[in-house]
C-alpha cells in the first residue's frame, strides 16, 4: 500500500507505509514516533444538535437516523472537546453514546462523525529503519477498489501530536 496523488495503492501484501519521517529541526531521521492509522467511510455523519450528557461518563450524539450499529469505531473531527477516535453504542435510531468526560460544546454545527471500516481502525505501523515505517492492513478490511475513504493518521514523537487527515482512493494492483 502506498499513497501519491490522492490515491491509496493497495499491494497484495497488504503494506502500509510511512517513509522517512525527519525531524526538520536538525534534519535526523525521527526512529521513535508512534503511528496509527485509521480507515474511514469518505462520507461523515452530522450532528443534529449540540452533544448531550447523559451521566455516567458518558457524551450523547444526536444524529438523525444515523443507521449505525453497537460496536462500531468512528473519528470526530470538528469537535473542541470530542475530537478523538471512539467506540459508540447506539441508543436508538437518532442517536449514539459514548465514554468520556461531558463538555458542552458552543457549536456543533462543524462536527462530523466518520465510521471505520471494518478491522480499519488504529492501524499500528512500527519502525523498521532510519525514519521508515511499515504495517499491514488486515486482509479483513475490505476496501472496495476505487472508492474513496478518510484515512487519519497520527504521528506521536517526542511529546507532539500530528493528526493527518487525508481523502484517498483506493487502488487496487
Amino acid at each position: 500500500m502506498a499513497i501519491t496523488r490522492n490515491k491509496l495503492y493497495i499491494e497484495s501484501d497488504n503494506l502500509w507505509r510511512v517513509d522517512t519521517l525527519i525531524d526538520k529541526t536538525d534534519d535526523s531521521a525521527i526512529t521513535d514516533a508512534t503511528i496509527v492509522a485509521t480507515i474511514c467511510q469518505d462520507t461523515s455523519l452530522k450532528l443534529a444538535e449540540a452533544p448531550s450528557d447523559l451521566g455516567g461518563g458518558e457524551v450523547n450524539f444526536k444524529i438523525t437516523a444515523h443507521g449505525r450499529v453497537t460496536g462500531e469505531y468512528a473519528r470526530i473531527v470538528g469537535s473542541v472537546n470530542y475530537d478523538q477516535e471512539v467506540q459508540f453504542t447506539v441508543v436508538d435510531v437518532d442517536n449514539i453514546k459514548f465514554t468520556d468526560t461531558y463538555v458542552a460544546e458552543a457549536a456543533f454545527v462543524g462536527i462530523e462523525v466518520f465510521i471505520a471500516v471494518i478491522n480499519a481502525y488504529q492501524i499500528s505501523i512500527p519502525h523498521i529503519s532510519g525514519g521508515n515505517y511499515r504495517g499491514v492492513l488486515p486482509d479483513t478490511s475490505h476496501l472496495i477498489n476505487e472508492d474513496w475513504y478518510r484515512v487519519f493518521t497520527q504521528v506521536t514523537a517526542s511529546g507532539t501530536v500530528l493528526l493527518m487527515q487525508d481523502r484517498l482512493q483506493a487502488i487496487y494492483f
